[in-house]
Order: C-alpha cells, then structure tokens, then sequence
C-alpha cells in the first residue's frame, strides 16, 4: 500500500514538477527589484533586533507584514546566508498546497485524469509558475486565502471539523499577515456574493459572526500593539493608513485604470489564456455552471476581479487567487462541454505556436540586441525542440483521437521540460538577472577600505546583501573628476554605449564586464 501510494500519480505529478524547477530554486540569482530589498530588509531588521517594523536602509517600510520577512530572517539566521533553494520553497510548496486543496475541492466534479489536467494547466499558466518560483509572499497569501474560502465551503455544506470554525479566521488572519488587507477583502467579499446568489444571505452572521470578527480583530490588536511597541505610532500610522486606504483609493504605487487586467490578461494568463476564456464563455453561455462548487468558484473570481479593479493599485500578480479557480472551473466546463470544435481549434492554435518558436528563436538568434540569447542559443534549441514535439503529440491528440485532456497534458509538460532544459543555462543567465556575479568581481578588485560607487545600475541600494558594505550612487562629474579615486564602481553597459566620454574614462581603468554591467577599480 505505501509503495503503491508514492507511486501514484499525484505524488509523480508534484515530484516531476519540483524536479524540474529545482534549476530554477537552486541556481537562480536574486532579482534586483523585489527579492534583493527583501534580503536587504531582513538583514536590517537582524542587525537592528526588529521583529515588526521594518526599514531599508533606514527608511520606513511598512508595505509588507512580518510574516515573509520573518521566514527570510530565519533562513539567514539558519544557514548564515541567504540560501536561494530555502526561500524558494516558501512559494513552490504553497503552490503545491494550493492544489492539493483544490484536487480535494473537485474531486466529486472531476475525475482523476480531469484534476491531473488542471493541475498541469495551473502550474503553468505564465504568473502562477512565475510565483511559485520567485521570491514573492503572494503565493504564501494565495494559500491562506483559497484555505479559507475551502473551510468556508466546508462549513457551508455541513462537511466541516470541530476546529474549521477556529481555522477559518486563523487562515483570513495569516492572509493579512502575509500580505495585507487583500488577504480579508477577497474572501469576505466573495462569500457575501455567494451566500446572496444562493439567497442565504441572512446566514451570513454563522460563517462571519462574532466568532470570526473576534479572532481577526485580537490577532490583528497583537500585532499592531506590539508593532507600537516597537516602533511607535508613526510606523504604525503608515501601516494602517498609507498602506491601505492611500494604496486603494489613490495608490502612489502601481496606480492603473479600471479596467488594466482586461488589457493584461492574455499574457497574465498565458499560454492559456483563450482556452480559459472561451471555456468560461461556453459555461456560462450552455449553463453548465450547475453546481454550488461551479457558482462558487466563479463568484470568487468575479467578485476579486471587480474588488481588484476597484483597487487603485494594480499588478498583474495581484490576481494570483483567483488563478486556481479560473483553471479548476475551466475543466469542470470542459468536462460537461461537448468537444466542439471551437474548443479544439484553440489548442491547435496554441500548439501551433508553440511549434513555431524553434524556427523563431533560429530567426532572431542574430540580433545583436539580444547578445544573451547568442550564448545559451544550442541549449534554447534544444529546449525548443522538445517544446515542439510536444505541440506536434498534442495536435496528433486532437486530429486522430480528439482526447483534449491529453493534448492538454503534452503541451503543459512540454513546457515544464522546456524549462527545466533551458535553466541548466541559469549560471550564465545570472549575469543579466542579478547582481552576485558582479558584486563579487568587485570584492574581488576592492581592497578592505575602497568604496562601491554605482553610476545607471538599476535598484542598486541593496546589493549591500553581497557587499557587507553601503553602496554610493555616484553621478557623472564625480566619476569623471576622480573623487572616489581609488574605489569600485559598478556601471551599466547601456552608460557606456551611450556616453563616450564615459566609456573613454572606464577604459583606462582595470575593468571586467559581468553581463550588461562593468565593474571598474577605479
């Protein structure tokens, strides 16, 4: 029985997957833009023995709750170091658990096979892969959300344990902790919508009563005392009222129209993203959302899509939960749905792009605007190759047997291999995704007492995380006039193409280029 069990197919699907992202988790440097000023915060916050107010270098950051901070801390604190595979589990097993959930969610709508599809569907579909990957406290979120919104169902249908009813505020809770006031919004909401689809809306009190609003408002109380505590009312003002009510009504980050994730949405939720829209159309136009799971699901992504749009302050990856409900529900549709043939000629279309991207990526292989692509061209190849064998078996599907699930499956997994095969190229990539490559060449030309200037290097102030050292951004006419003589700089290759005068100066200098950039003992 235990041999039987770890052979089973769901257990193979999630080995495969994390065998052929482990690449990704263990070679992947860190991204200047959110990942690195993660790293930078959570070192901030060790040296300063802080646990619920954080700084980057020194100025206030209350964006994010403690949570994913607290489990970039504990990494560093464990292993030294800021360890890339450690970090990424925090958003890979999420994901895992998210469809665990969501496999047991379905499991009365969709057999097996339909499940194994969705799940391959999900994973990669372009930003839910793109944030089981990346450093990023949105999957974590996701998880915490789609937990509650499962207990709520659970509760719903008389289904629940004797502790769902503590969990259910515990799970909106850590949400909120995890990522802030999104993680009450899109639960709550999308169970208000539903409980006044079905006409039970004056249930609503059993499910989110005093119960539930007691236990939210005395973990969130803790928090905000001792962020007090700690902090005083200044950090504490920022984190209940900038961060929330400025970022929804007038956001200074990330402010877009009403209606941003329409124009959004075909890469967001690429390569899928006609298949699930046509299969939403098909469900909603031949009624086959018949059951209250349908329903549900297809009010929560309703209701967060028109919650999120409302929102001043939009990104693509604020749609992150509603993803595993627009891929379950699809293949609940698909399920019910007779194969037409609009349904099969958006697979073909999908699998004939996909074919075309080796001779594309042949095509473009020259174009000195992508000097990267040049390098890791033989591996592209062959990872393309694979890819379009993959759209040639599920076009073979659709032609001679019309087996959707099947076509389905081949183009996910070709797409998973196809990764896998390209990030063996990661150790090269590197050069042009993060900085550690070049903040060692540095430490490498450095002394013990010179200085680390950067001049047109983006989002530099937290490569301190490789440097142990602060960082000077430096302008033009002091590099020039030899002021941090005897320093290293860090610059970018754009600067140099661009500016003569510069690239006059550096080439005089001991100079070694890492990627894009160049690092210059001055």
């Amino acid at each position: 029985m235990k041999i039987k069990n770890i052979l089973s197919v769901n257990n193979a699907y999630y080995l495969l997957v994390f065998l052929m992202l482990l690449p990704m988790m263990i070679w992947r440097d860190f991204t200047p833009a959110n990942e690195l000023r993660y790293l930078s915060i959570a070192d901030e916050a060790l040296q300063n023995g802080i646990l619920f107010s954080f700084y980057n270098h020194g100025i206030m950051y209350a964006d994010k709750p403690p949570l994913y901070l607290w489990i970039v801390m504990l990494g560093k604190l464990i292993f030294g170091s800021h360890q890339m595979w450690f970090l990424s589990l925090f958003s890979l097993l999420p994901a895992f658990v998210i469809q665990v959930i969501m496999d047991k969610w379905t499991s009365i709508e969709l057999s097996p096979g339909h499940r194994f599809s969705a799940k391959l569907m999900l994973i990669t579909t372009g930003f839910f892969l793109g944030a089981s990957i990346v450093l990023r406290m949105d999957m974590l979120m996701c998880m915490f959300i789609i937990l509650s919104l499962y207990t709520f169902y659970k509760m719903f249908t008389g289904r629940e344990s004797k502790f769902d009813k503590y969990l259910f505020p515990l799970y909106i809770f850590l949400a909120v902790f995890t990522k802030g006031p999104v993680g009450i919004f899109i639960p709550v909401l999308s169970i208000l919508a539903f409980l006044t689809i079905k006409g039970k809306i004056k249930q609503a009190p059993k499910f989110l009563g005093f119960r539930t609003w007691i236990i939210i408002l005395l973990l969130c109380l803790l928090w905000f005392t001792l962020t007090w505590i700690e902090a005083g009312t200044g950090y504490l003002k920022d984190l209940l009222f900038n961060q929330t009510y400025n970022r929804a009504v007038s956001s200074f980050h990330h402010k877009e129209p009403f209606w941003y994730y329409g124009k959004t949405f075909l890469y967001s939720f690429a390569p899928w993203s006609l298949f699930y829209l046509l299969l939403i159309f098909v469900g909603i136009k031949n009624k086959l959302i018949k059951t209250d799971i349908d329903k549900f699901f297809l009010t929560i992504i309703t209701t967060s899509l028109l919650f999120l749009s409302v929102v001043s302050s939009k990104i693509e990856i604020y749609l992150l939960p509603i993803y595993p409900f627009v891929a379950y529900l699809s293949v609940i549709i698909l399920r019910r749905s007779k194969k037409t043939n609009a349904i099969i000629v958006v697979l073909v279309l999908m699998a004939v792009v996909f074919f075309l991207a080796l001779p594309a990526s042949i095509l473009f292989s020259d174009n000195d605007s992508l000097l990267w692509l040049k390098e890791i061209n033989t591996t592209l190849i062959a990872g393309l190759f694979i890819l379009s064998l993959a759209a040639v078996i599920s076009m073979s599907f659709l032609i001679f047997s019309r087996n959707i699930t099947y076509s389905i499956n081949s183009i996910a997994l070709g797409l998973l291999i196809t990764i896998f095969t390209v990030s063996f190229k990661l150790p090269y990539l590197n050069s042009y995704i993060g900085f550690e490559k070049m903040c060692r060449a540095g430490l490498t030309l450095s002394k013990e007492e010179d200085k680390f200037i950067t001049y047109d290097i983006r989002r530099p102030e937290n490569i301190d995380v490789f440097l142990g050292k602060p960082i000077i951004v430096a302008d033009k006419g002091t590099i020039l006039s030899d002021t941090y003589k005897g320093s290293v700089l860090f610059i970018s290759g754009r600067a140099l193409r661009r500016d003569a005068e510069l690239k006059q100066f550096v080439e005089t200098k001991r100079i070694v280029f890492i990627g894009d950039n160049a690092v210059v003992d001055l």
